[in-house]
């Protein structure tokens, strides 16, 4: 085996992200699902960072670390103290009274054309 440890590790906090909202009370388990399914995909991309170990890739990981910090961020201050969310609502935009989605979008698509220029042989200033 090349990476007993690294396996172990993955695998302990896969499960603890997959089932750790059984021990969470009922009215708050999906509020902790989601929060433990962003941390696990946050611990994914830090792994393929760690990984492949590039600028580009870094960037990448950052943007969608970042996307699923804010998810983390705002599932538990909803937990700590809840605010009135319409069903089908987005959960942090409601509470900053700010479309979140469209600057995720927009920071994605800004990054998207750096890495097409960068590929299409693009050079910094």
């Amino acid at each position: 085996m090349k990476h007993p440890g690294v396996a172990f590790g993955l695998l302990v906090f896969g499960l603890a992200c997959s089932y750790g909202w059984y021990w969470a009370s009922p009215d708050m388990a999906a509020d902790v699902q989601n929060i433990l399914a962003a941390a696990f995909i946050f611990g994914l991309l830090a792994l393929f960072g760690l990984v492949f170990d590039s600028a580009e890739i870094w960037l990448v990981t950052a943007l969608l670390g970042l996307l699923k910090a804010s998810v983390i961020a705002c599932n538990t201050w909803y937990v700590i103290a809840p605010w009135p969310v319409m069903p089908g609502a987005p959960l942090c935009s409601t509470r900053l009274d700010l479309p979140l989605w469209i600057v995720g979008l927009v920071l994605g698509m800004v990054l998207a054309a750096y890495l097409l220029w960068k590929h299409q042989g693009g050079h910094d200033g």
